[in-house]
């Protein structure tokens, strides 16, 4: 799929990514990745999540650590669609970055056993957060992972 066909397409008002990612192969993968790197945050943040669908870990592993919000919380998103190893990696860099909805994604998505790393910052948010949301959030979490 040429660039300009995958920018119409996630420019969409409701993007089917699951459609999209259903028409692309591998090999689209760098298209995927540069259109993450777009200029518009909105399209950008579109291309990360397709990317999840696509196996791209590593675009969603560049948006956690992006500057910009929207990315930050494109890869949050875009969790749930890696495998739980992936997550809890990537998880580490988002979650306790002060973004509350961004934490609500992160912890959601996590399932399995997280790193020591993650686990402390868990419990960190479970008593320090701002929102009351993300402290259960946090502690219902890690009961249910151990």
């Amino acid at each position: 799929m040429t660039l300009d066909e995958l920018r119409r397409l996630l420019d969409a008002d409701e993007t089917q990514y699951d459609a999209i990612a259903a028409r692309l192969t591998p090999d689209d993968l760098p298209t995927v990745r540069e259109l993450a790197h777009d200029e518009n945050p909105l399209r950008a943040s579109k291309a990360v999540y397709l990317a999840s669908l696509l196996g791209g870990a590593d675009v969603v592993v560049e948006a956690a650590t992006a500057d910009d919000p929207i990315l930050r919380a494109a890869s949050a998103s875009a969790l749930t669609n890696l495998p739980p190893r992936e997550r809890a990696g990537i998880a580490e860099k988002l979650v306790g970055r002060g973004d509350v909805a961004v934490d609500k994604l992160v912890i959601r998505s996590l399932e399995g056993a997280v790193p020591s790393a993650l686990a402390d910052r868990l419990r960190r948010l479970s008593t320090a957060s701002p929102s009351e949301l993300v402290r259960s959030l946090s502690a219902d979490t890690l009961r249910r992972l151990g």
